[in-house]
């Protein structure tokens, strides 16, 4: 029985510990038995796999620490929709 089985049911109530791995594999701070049971995963996973690409590409842009400016038109929307929710 693999020791991250919990990895492969991606039901909401699973999301704390699949997450925690995932920080973990990113960090490179995993076990290297468990870091080759998820790499085994994620090539038959693609919903991880955006994750932990999604994960690493948030990581570099943040340490590059670059201010990005974006247009008016998406800047208001964007505050626009962000209320909405906030609102809800």
């Amino acid at each position: 029985m693999s020791r991250i089985s919990f990895i492969h049911d991606h039901r909401h109530e699973n999301v704390r510990p699949v997450l925690e791995a995932i920080n973990a594999y990113v960090d490179g701070v995993m076990e290297p038995l468990l870091c080759k049971e998820l790499e085994e995963h994620l090539k038959g996973c693609d919903p991880c796999q955006i994750v932990i690409d999604t994960l690493k590409m948030t990581i570099t842009l943040f340490k590059e620490n670059v201010e990005h400016t974006i247009p008016l038109d998406v800047h208001a929307r964007l505050h626009r929709m962000l209320k909405e929710e906030w609102n809800k």
